[in-house]
C-alpha cells in the first residue's frame, strides 16, 4: 500500500452492503446482474477503464492526491497512478467515469488559474428526480454518487493546516459523508445534498 504524506481524505462508507442481500433473492431467477442504482458498482462484465494524462502534476504526491480524490468521491477502488507516465487509470461505471473527467478538469483548471479570490466549481449536479429530499428536522439526508451534488472549494490563500481544518470543519459540522483535499490545486472536494453545499459554501467564507 503506498504511503503518502497527510491524510487528505475523510469518508464514511454509505450502507451499500443492503444490495447483494436483495439481488441474492432474485438470483435464482437468473436475471443478468446489473450496476446498483446508484452507479458506484461494476463487476468484471460491466465495468469500464479510462486512462486519465495529467502532465501538469508530475511531482508523485501531485498525482496521489487526484488517486485519492478519485478513490473516496467516486468510490472507485479500481484506481491507481502510473507516476513515469502522469498518468491515473481508473475503472468503473460510466457514470463514475463521466464525473471523473469533469473533477480531472476542474482539478486542472484550479491549479493553473492562478486566481487568489475563493470560489466553488459545481463538478456534478443530480438531475431533478435524483436529487434526494431535504430533511426539515436535524442533519440533511444522505446522497450517493449520482444523487449527490459534487463541488469543489478553491481556497487559494489557505494553508495546507488550514485546508485540513477546513476539511473536518465539513465533515463534523455540515456532515458531509464524502470530503477530500487538493492541496496542489488549493482545492477541497467533496459530496453533499443541496443543503449540505450551501452551508459548506457559508462556512467557507466566514
Amino acid at each position: 500500500m503506498t504511503k503518502t504524506r497527510r491524510l487528505s481524505c475523510v469518508v464514511i462508507l454509505p450502507l451499500l452492503f443492503l444490495a447483494p442481500a436483495v439481488l441474492g433473492q432474485e438470483a435464482e431467477k437468473k436475471i443478468p446482474v446489473r450496476p446498483a442504482p446508484e452507479g458506484v458498482r461494476c463487476d468484471p462484465d460491466t465495468c469500464e477503464s479510462k486512462v486519465f494524462y495529467l502532465p501538469n502534476f508530475s511531482m508523485a504526491n501531485e498525482l496521489q492526491d487526484v488517486v485519492n480524490t478519485f478513490r473516496l468521491i467516486l468510490d472507485a477502488p479500481r484506481v491507481s497512478g502510473n507516476q513515469s507516465e502522469h498518468a491515473i487509470s481508473l475503472q468503473g461505471t460510466p457514470e463514475q467515469l463521466a464525473i471523473a473527467e469533469k473533477l480531472e478538469t476542474v482539478l486542472e483548471s484550479l491549479r493553473s488559474s492562478g486566481d487568489h479570490n475563493r470560489s466553488s466549481v459545481l463538478v456534478y449536479e443530480p438531475p431533478p428526480e435524483e436529487a434526494p429530499e431535504q430533511s426539515s428536522v436535524g442533519a440533511p439526508n444522505r446522497c450517493e454518487l449520482t444523487t449527490c451534488f459534487i463541488k469543489a472549494l478553491y481556497l487559494p490563500d489557505f494553508s495546507i493546516s488550514q485546508l485540513q481544518g477546513a476539511v473536518n470543519k465539513l465533515y463534523k459540522t455540515v456532515q458531509v459523508g464524502r470530503v477530500c483535499m487538493v492541496p496542489h490545486s488549493h482545492a477541497i472536494v467533496f459530496q453533499g445534498t443541496s443543503k449540505q453545499v450551501a452551508l459548506a459554501e457559508e462556512l467557507m467564507n466566514e
